[in-house]
């Protein structure tokens, strides 16, 4: 099972359902959707995916899973 973690609680598996409001780094959110982290930078830069940036460090981007689950039912309704 995959730990994905976070500054707000840990999701213990990948199977749990984790909740809508919680944020993801760009890596765990790539794991989450089974993409490669590339791809995250792609589906941000085409604005179909929205993050928010950490003020403490520029580099580091936040995903919530409410975006990574409409962003993947919106694929399966294509």
């Amino acid at each position: 099972m995959l730990n994905v973690s976070s500054p707000w609680g840990a999701m213990k598996t990948r199977n749990a359902s984790p909740d809508k409001n919680q944020r993801l780094k760009l890596s765990d959110a790539a794991k989450y959707l089974g993409v490669a982290p590339p791809t995250m930078s792609r589906l941000i830069k085409a604005g179909l995916l929205r993050c928010k940036v950490d003020p403490l460090d520029r580099r580091r981007k936040w995903v919530t899973v409410k975006d990574l689950d409409r962003l993947k039912q919106q694929s399966l309704n294509d």
